[in-house]
């Protein structure tokens, strides 16, 4: 559904969108880089929707974004996206930093490209509970930085309101929460 608002602006909305933080960093808060446990989550995203198909409601993404530090900082939300849009065959977009939560929820919530389709974000955890506010989750709460494994899935109504938000688990790696 295309909604045009009064200004003629077209408005288009995604009927999902899938938020996940990057994977595990290492010890070493200098490094920029995956731990080898983030390395593995990342391979496994490509494994997601095979194991929860429920996922797939409104098919696969259609666009797969990460945060960029524009080399000045963490390359985790880029090496934790890689391999899924790899598998995907979607071009990754690193168009944004960590803290343009607004302007990417506006670029998705009106882009006809994701009208009725699922996009799926790999952000920081600093500003997951911004991001899922922008999209208009009410009842996000702040990411706890300890954790790895979850994902926020954000349901919308034709009419571009959010009609759920659920906190999932990705149980993708053994000792992942339930």
């Amino acid at each position: 559904l295309m909604i045009r608002c009064t200004n003629g602006i077209d408005f288009a909305y995604p009927s999902r969108v899938l938020i996940i933080r990057h994977g595990e960093k290492p010890a070493d808060k200098n490094n920029v880089h995956l731990s080898p446990r983030g390395v593995q989550r990342a391979q496994a995203l490509t494994q997601l929707f095979l194991k929860k198909p429920q996922l797939l409601l409104f098919g696969k993404p259609v666009a797969i974004f990460a945060f960029n530090n524009f080399g000045d900082g963490s390359e985790r939300g880029v090496e934790t996206a890689t391999p899924l849009a790899k598998s995907l065959g979607l071009k990754l977009n690193t168009n944004f930093g960590p803290d343009q939560t607004r302007e990417i929820a506006n670029i998705i919530l009106g882009n006809p490209a994701f009208n009725n389709k699922m996009v799926f974000l790999v952000w920081r955890h600093s500003n997951l509970q911004d991001l899922a506010v922008a999209f208009g989750a009410q009842n996000a709460p702040a990411w706890d930085s300890i954790v790895f494994d979850r994902i926020w899935q954000i349901d919308f109504t034709p009419q571009g309101q959010v009609s759920s938000f659920k906190d999932i688990p990705e149980q993708l790696l053994p000792g992942d929460s339930n």
